[in-house]
């Protein structure tokens, strides 16, 4: 299964909450955040819904959504002389540079300083999530023409494109209304490539931790097809698959709604508790013999407005056909 990256909105949060908070982030293993928009006493049922979808979602890296502010610490000692008789003089760490400290005769004086950079996207130049950056550049290629990595793009889709049957199953949680939690729903779920861009991205991480996804690679523009045999989901979207290595697939985040979804399915009845579906979208990792992948979204609460982002259904499919 795909693993599906989550993210966090921090909004201020009121601080009768927070112990609730963490206590929830501790059941759900990632990092979530909520609005609070009413009052202490009105909280009580509406947090609910909150609580719920919160505890719904995948256990994952909740690195990808930490926030991690720069920071830089300083420590400065002193040393004095007496009358005839040199003194040492330190003074305790500020932050986490440890102690410092320094002996002399002359009133000299030294510094440590530590700095740590702010962790954020993995694009262009900017931060990521092992504290440095991922460097990248990008160069247009022909879907014949062979990259530096060996192969080409065209060599790179090989028996990955096409339609494929399996199913969807909807999370089993009160996030879900009871018509469809936990209920699988037979899908063809497949890619197709009709002369899509093409580009080989140079990928150069400075982190201690490098982050799997800054590497070299190809990236290929396609056609990314859902349908499921109700007609819940008739879709069809412009996507973008990327791959370092023949043999394997990995679909970037594709947007659902919006736009707006061209099936039937009714997203005020999918949805429990009185939420309303604001976002949804998918991700997939493909292979020769399956591809499996996650349809996601943020919902949000008449009294709490957003409450999240996460996991609310899970798909498998075979080979292609």
């Amino acid at each position: 299964m795909v693993a599906i990256p989550g993210y966090a909105r921090r909004p201020s949060l009121t601080a009768a909450w927070v112990a609730l908070l963490s206590v929830a982030r501790e059941y759900s293993g990632m990092a979530y955040t909520f609005r609070i928009h009413a009052r202490i006493p009105d909280l009580i049922p509406a947090l609910i819904p909150a609580l719920a979808l919160t505890l719904t979602a995948c256990s994952g890296d909740d690195s990808a959504t930490s926030d991690t502010s720069s920071t830089t610490a300083t420590t400065g000692t002193t040393a004095s002389t007496g009358d005839a008789t040199d003194t040492t003089g330190s003074t305790g760490s500020t932050g986490s540079t440890g102690s410092t400290g320094s002996t002399g005769s002359t009133g000299s004086t030294s510094q440590t300083t530590e700095t740590t950079t702010d962790p954020g996207t993995t694009m262009e130049g900017t931060g990521n999530d092992s504290n440095g950056e991922c460097v990248e550049e990008s160069v247009a290629l022909g879907s014949g023409e062979s990259s530096p990595l060996g192969f080409s793009a065209d060599e790179a889709l090989v028996g990955l494109l096409g339609p494929r049957t399996g199913s969807l199953t909807w999370v089993d949680e009160l996030i879900i209304s009871e018509e469809f939690r936990g209920q699988a729903m037979p899908v063809t779920f497949g890619i197709d490539y009709d002369g899509g861009e093409v580009h080989y991205v140079t990928a150069t991480d400075s982190g201690e931790f490098p982050d799997p996804s800054c590497v070299d690679r190809i990236e290929i523009g396609v056609k990314v097809d859902l349908a499921s045999d109700g007609g819940e989901f008739a879709e069809t979207r412009d996507g973008m698959v990327w791959t370092s290595s023949l043999g394997e697939l990995q679909l970037k985040t594709v947007d659902l709604i919006p736009p707006g979804l061209s099936g039937s399915l009714d997203t005020a009845a999918l949805m429990g508790l009185d939420l309303t579906l604001d976002t949804l979208d998918l991700s997939a990792s493909l292979s020769a013999d399956e591809a499996s992948g996650g349809v996601n979204g943020e919902a949000s609460d008449p009294d709490l407005g957003s409450i999240g982002y996460g996991g609310l259904a899970s798909f498998a499919v075979g080979a292609p056909e």
